[in-house]
């Protein structure tokens, strides 16, 4: 799974899950001081001026290693883990 598809996933999860609680789930794209995009899971809550931001990209990175080690535990070649997603 590409990073792009992770976002993507969280979002929509967050949305099946919290959508009828009144919460919304979106990307949203920050520019940090050293000048790097972060991407990150914006939650807007009904009626609310907070808006919460998670970062993903930790979680992807953790995601990912985690499946790479299973894999390799398994013996499957990562060619077809990848072909897999």
């Amino acid at each position: 799974m590409e990073y792009r598809e992770f976002v993507c996933a969280a979002i929509e999860t967050m949305n099946q899950k919290e959508g009828k609680n009144g919460i919304q789930a979106r990307e949203h794209r920050a520019v940090k001081n050293n000048g790097k995009i972060r991407v990150g899971l914006l939650l807007q809550e009904t009626g609310s001026n907070l808006f919460p931001t998670i970062y993903l990209e930790e979680y992807y990175q953790k995601c990912y290693h985690a499946y790479e080690r299973i894999f390799a535990r398994a013996g499957i070649p990562e060619t077809i883990a990848v072909a897999s997603d």
